[in-house]
């Protein structure tokens, strides 16, 4: 009976853990930042979990709205499109805030997209094209303040992810 008890419960937290839980998610869900001269309604992925889901199932975006990705320590990021219909772009950035690179990402893409830096500690998914239509090359720069706020916001320490 305990043993039973036992798988009961950790297929429960395997299902809370990827598909998370509505009572638990933060109420402010987007937070206003900007990227040069460019506001964005920002939603963040801070924890493994929401940064394995990422944008999956996200078939309409907003224009200006986007998922960014928090890391502990600088490195080469990488990502993949597994279960996301929408085309991105994905602007790495590094521990002081500066764009470095642009990628793109295609629907349903298996394989890896990784940045050329290993500098990179912070990761801003949007839609395809979105900093090119903007006019956002490398060298722009993501408001860090916001981000922290945002960051706390959320009940985290910003410190962790070096803000």
């Amino acid at each position: 009976m305990v043993k039973m008890f036992s798988r009961v419960l950790f297929f429960l937290c395997l299902t809370f853990y990827f598909n998370g839980c509505p009572s638990i998610q933060p109420a402010e869900t987007r937070f206003e930042i900007m990227v040069a001269n460019q506001k964005v309604a920002m939603r963040l992925a801070v924890t493994e979990a929401e940064q394995s889901k990422g944008l999956m199932h996200v078939s309409d975006l907003p224009e200006n709205e986007g998922m960014i990705f928090l890391r502990e320590t600088p490195g080469q990021a990488s990502f993949w499109m597994k279960n996301t219909p929408k085309a991105l772009d994905i602007g790495f950035f590094d521990t002081s805030g500066t764009l470095l690179e642009v990628r793109r990402m295609w629907p349903y893409e298996e394989r890896i997209t990784s940045s050329t830096s290993d500098q990179v500690r912070f990761c801003l998914e949007m839609n395809h094209n979105w900093f090119s239509d903007k006019g956002l090359k490398p060298g722009e720069k993501l408001d860090l303040a916001a981000l922290k706020s945002a960051v706390s916001r959320r009940g985290f320490t910003p410190a962790a992810f070096g803000l």
